[in-house]
C-alpha cells in the first residue's frame, strides 16, 4: 500500500516570510561582497605586505542581485495586483540577466585585473597562506617571502 501524500497550499504569510528572507540574502550577499572589495582596495592603497583575494567572495555579487531582482520582480505584481510597468520590467529583466552573468564573469574579471596589477608591483603569490576548496580559492600576495 502506497502512503498517500496531501499536499497543501502555502500561505501568503508563508510565501512573503520566504520572498523577504530571500531579498534580505540578496542584500547581505552583495554587502559582503563590497565590504570585502573595500578591503582589499584598502590593503593595494596602503601597500600592505600581504594583499588577500577571496576570489569566492565575488560569485555572491551576482547571486545576491539575482535574489534580489527576482523577488521584486514576483512580489511586486502579487503585493499591488497589478503588472510592473513596462519600463520597470524591462530594467527587472536587465539586472536579472546580469545577476547571472556577474556570478560568472566577476570572479574572473577581479582575478585577472588583480593579479596583473599586483604582480606589476612586485607583488608574488604567497602558496603558505594561499587556500584552495573546490573551485573557490584565497589568493595571498605578499612583497617579501617567506611570507609567514
Amino acid at each position: 500500500m502506497t502512503d498517500m501524500v496531501i499536499e497543501q497550499p502555502v500561505s501568503m504569510g508563508k510565501a512573503y516570510a520566504i520572498a523577504i528572507s530571500f531579498f534580505l540574502l540578496g542584500i547581505l550577499m552583495m554587502i559582503l561582497t563590497v565590504a570585502e572589495l573595500s578591503e582589499m582596495v584598502g590593503e593595494i592603497l596602503n601597500e600592505a605586505r600581504l594583499v588577500t583575494l577571496n576570489i569566492g567572495m565575488y560569485y555572491l555579487f551576482g547571486g545576491g542581485l539575482f535574489f534580489v531582482v527576482m523577488v521584486i520582480g514576483l512580489v511586486y505584481p502579487k503585493l499591488f495586483k497589478k503588472q510592473l510597468p513596462r519600463g520597470v520590467e524591462k530594467l527587472l529583466i536587465f539586472l536579472f540577466l546580469s545577476g547571472i552573468v556577474l556570478m560568472f564573469a566577476l570572479p574572473h574579471v577581479v582575478h585577472a585585473y588583480v593579479d596583473g596589477y599586483l604582480q606589476n608591483n612586485h607583488y608574488v603569490i604567497c602558496e603558505a597562506k594561499s587556500t584552495q576548496w573546490l573551485h573557490v580559492r584565497t589568493i595571498v600576495y605578499t612583497k617579501a617571502l617567506p611570507c609567514d
